[in-house]
């Protein structure tokens, strides 16, 4: 790691440093570079990211454009990215190495990919009637498995519909959240909640977070079981690896400054943290290993947060960058950018410090 002056486009200096984070992966050693920049001007009118001269290294690198505003889904190898695209429209995968795509289902109303933790299977929503939820295998291209089918026509998954050990996942069927085994071919007997909006595993795959109305709660995978603990009113959450769960509270104040801030609560509901960032967050993930947090913040730019040091580094600069994912081996992380408000939704992957790198 070294450090270096930047002058920015205003004449202004910045001191930046520059570092890389290298990986052993399948025998060979990889490394990539960080540009980290301090100073008003970093964020008034520089970069704080930039490709070093390395021919391994990559950074904040276009992987599609005029994708969909949902979370990328990433392969359980981290080594591809599974995405919507509007134009060319249909299921397409990207290998972020080579930047080369492939596109899985050419149907538009095939939506909302989402790759198995343990497989290299993708599950889809087919929002036709009537609504079907499907398996894609990416290994071949075009071998498809109906695994329901709803003739209510309100049937959904999404990204984070799969259980942590890839053998179930959720679904909501009008506002009922039932639970489908693979092994079993079929859909557990339910629904396990009703009224739900939105929701997703818990990091142990025995309970799962739902939204209903307002508020968000910990209800058991078993239906024979009783609703846990509830967090309250909450925008986004997501569950950490040590069992604690992270809200973005909705901003029920005038001044809507809830928004800018995430906590970090323990099983019980009890505060455990609270991290106050300079405008609205869009969008968070949390790491299922580490149990660092990635942040989207309007205006802003992408930032990590690990809640252990308290330590934040930013990652980006770009205004509307939005709905960042981790790979799974925590090395990298997908997000989405509008160059404008409102228009085309661009796909990008960036890399991560790695822990203990």
């Amino acid at each position: 790691m070294f450090a270096e002056v930047t002058t920015c486009s205003d004449n202004r200096s910045v001191r930046c440093v520059r570092q890389l984070f290298c990986a052993e992966r399948e025998g060979s050693r990889w490394c990539r570079g960080l540009l980290i920049c301090i100073g008003l001007a970093a964020a008034a009118s520089c970069s704080a990211t930039e490709t070093l001269s390395s021919p391994n290294v990559v950074h904040s690198r276009l992987l599609a454009k005029n994708v969909e505003m949902s979370p990328a889904s990433w392969s359980p190898s981290s080594e591809e990215v599974v995405f919507d695209s509007n134009e060319p429209s249909g299921v397409f995968v990207v290998t972020v190495e080579s930047g080369a795509s492939r596109r899985l289902a050419s149907a538009p109303t095939f939506n909302l990919p989402a790759w198995s933790p343990s497989s290299k299977a993708v599950l889809v929503t087919d929002f036709s009637q009537p609504r079907r939820v499907l398996l894609l295998e990416t290994a071949g291209g075009s071998s498809t498995e109906t695994l329901i089918s709803a003739p209510r026509g309100s049937m959904r998954t999404w990204p984070e519909s799969w259980s942590p050990d890839g053998t179930r996942f959720i679904f909501l069927d009008d506002a009922d959240l039932f639970i489908f085994d693979l092994a079993a071919g079929e859909a557990l007997p339910g629904p396990i909640a009703r009224a739900v909006g939105t929701a997703t595993w818990a990091s142990d795959g025995e309970e799962i977070l739902v939204q209903r109305g307002l508020e968000v709660s910990r209800v058991p995978s078993d239906p024979g079981r009783e609703v846990t603990e509830s967090y309250g009113p909450a925008r986004l959450y997501r569950s950490a690896p040590n069992g604690h769960v992270w809200i973005l509270p909705l901003a029920l104040h005038r001044d809507r400054t809830e928004d800018h801030r995430l906590h970090e609560v323990d099983r019980s509901s009890a505060h455990v943290s609270e991290w106050d960032f300079s405008s609205k967050v869009t969008g968070f993930d949390v790491a299922s290993k580490s149990g660092r947090v990635v942040v989207a913040v309007d205006g802003v730019g992408i930032e990590i947060l690990d809640p252990a040091t308290g330590e934040r580094l930013r990652l980006t600069t770009g205004a509307r960058d939005q709905v960042p994912v981790w790979s799974p081996d925590e090395t990298m992380i997908a997000f989405l950018r509008q160059q404008v408000r409102m228009g085309p939704v661009d796909l990008y992957v960036i890399p991560a410090p790695i822990v203990g790198g």
